[in-house]
């Protein structure tokens, strides 16, 4: 059995994993399990944790989820946020603005691999890494 483990920001998203996505792909053989990250400690209202942290930014929560992978742990990541919910700080966000909606939310995913790229390499780590912005 693989296990997908989905990062995410808020209740909404969290109940949408526990109600909708795992009984769905739990019938396929994919145990689901939510990891939240929730609002960042100066932002309790809202918002999601900056990319870059000592030991609280999503990428490092990544980068150490992606290290848990091994032969006989079939773990792929991923993460369900929201395009214009995500600090200056997550990467390319800072300039996906300036292109047509369509391609915001892919270019911040596509900054996000290259920058887990750089943490972890090309061993194997990255292939189980499926990032996801959610622009709407």
């Amino acid at each position: 059995m693989a296990e997908l483990r989905i990062y995410s920001e808020g209740a909404g998203e969290r109940g949408f994993i526990e109600q909708v996505l795992t009984p769905h792909l739990l019938s396929f053989g994919i145990y689901v399990r939510g990891a939240y990250w929730g609002h960042s400690s100066r932002s309790p209202s809202g918002g999601i944790r900056n990319w870059v942290g000592e030991k609280r930014g999503a990428k490092v929560e990544l980068v150490r989820a992606l290290q848990q992978c091994s032969p006989g742990y079939n773990l792929y990541v991923t993460t369900m946020v929201d395009y214009y919910a995500l600090p200056l700080d997550w990467p390319n966000r800072a300039t996906a603005s300036t292109l047509p909606a369509a391609r915001r939310s892919l270019r911040v995913e596509e900054g996000m691999i290259e920058d887990i790229r750089n943490e972890v390499g090309d061993d194997g780590h990255l292939e189980r890494f499926i990032p996801y912005v959610c622009l709407h």
